[in-house]
């Protein structure tokens, strides 16, 4: 493992598991600086050096980068921030785990769902509407949510004509793009199933229950409860691993790490969503738990140096603490 002492690490967010940043950094003698155009982000208390500017002005942030001799950049997990780091990063020639192309396929729920289609992975079908002349006959409930979204933001369940234009105009407000996504609704009791690259080679890195929640505030579903591992596991990888290894080789995947939405509903599987980055619930600590592979650090390290190291760094789970059969994420 390469010697990590005195390199100065830019991080533009990971606030939930700042601590975890924090032990790695300090463990290796790196330096932290923090960007964000909040100066009360979380992740700040962990950083020897702060600067309040936007992560996601290009200019600025190559800016800074310069300046402040930055050796890597750790993006976090907000989407709005990795889209646009995404390019400053790798024009500055810095290590990036990702390209614009591959980022945009998860980010994107189209994109996924054509990605998805194109590999002959089943994905819940879409349906063709028209606002001014709304079909009588549609198959209701349908969902509307936007093509671009995140967090359930822009989600509605629609019931009956009324409620499907509200649904469209809510999605249409939280999409970048302005595009929306209409579909049949289908069981939404989820699987999410993890996997973690290691120069090109598809590592599996858990599966679980994923349990929604109808958070009335909203209007939509959230993660409720995530429950490892999945009793699925072994049926879901015998039947959509070699596809997936497949699509993935497709574009290009060399490192980071993936976690896929699957609605499940008795044999029937639809492929929802994905996410080339962590979710809120940072499901890398129960994939430490169960596979001795700490994702954080793996991406720090890379970010650093621009090479794959996906074992061999320190757990986040302490040893101290009996390993059990189960491990839920409450959110």
């Amino acid at each position: 493992m390469e010697n990590l002492n005195g390199k100065r690490l830019l991080i533009l967010g990971g606030s939930r598991w700042r601590k975890s940043i924090a032990d790695f950094a300090k463990e290796h003698g790196i330096t932290i600086i923090a960007a964000s155009n909040d100066p009360h982000a979380a992740f700040f208390d962990i950083a020897q050096e702060t600067y309040v500017v936007s992560s996601t002005d290009s200019i600025a942030m190559k800016n800074l980068i310069r300046d402040k001799k930055i050796d890597g950049v750790y993006m976090g997990s907000h989407e709005a921030v990795i889209t646009a780091a995404v390019d400053y990063v790798r024009e500055l020639g810095l290590p990036c785990y990702c390209t614009r192309k591959q980022w945009d396929t998860f980010r994107n729920k189209d994109q996924f769902k054509d990605f998805c289609i194109s590999a002959g992975l089943p994905v819940v079908p879409r349906i063709q509407i028209d606002l001014d002349h709304i079909d009588e006959n549609l198959p209701y409930p349908i969902v509307t949510k936007p093509a671009d979204g995140a967090g359930s933001n822009g989600f509605s369940v629609c019931n009956n004509a009324e409620e499907l234009i509200a649904g469209y105009k809510k999605a249409v407000e939280n999409s970048h793009s302005g595009r929306v996504i209409v579909e049949k609704f289908v069981n939404n009791r989820a699987l999410q199933a993890i996997y973690t690259f290691n120069e090109g080679r598809m590592i599996f890195s858990g599966i679980e229950r994923k349990y929604p929640v109808n958070y009335k505030d909203v209007g939509s579903y959230v993660s409720g409860l995530h429950m490892f591992e999945s009793k699925l596991k072994d049926t879901f990888r015998a039947r959509f691993e070699d596809k997936l290894i497949k699509a993935f080789n497709s574009i290009g995947l060399r490192e980071g790490s993936i976690w896929i939405e699957i609605f499940q509903n008795g044999d029937e599987y639809y492929f929802n969503e994905a996410g080339y980055r962590y979710g809120g619930s940072a499901l890398f600590y129960p994939t430490n738990y169960f596979y001795d592979m700490n994702q954080l650090a793996a991406d720090l390290y890379f970010s650093l140096t621009g090479k794959s190291q996906i074992y061999g760094h320190k757990s986040l789970i302490p040893e101290s603490l009996p390993r059990k059969k189960f491990y839920g994420v409450i959110c």
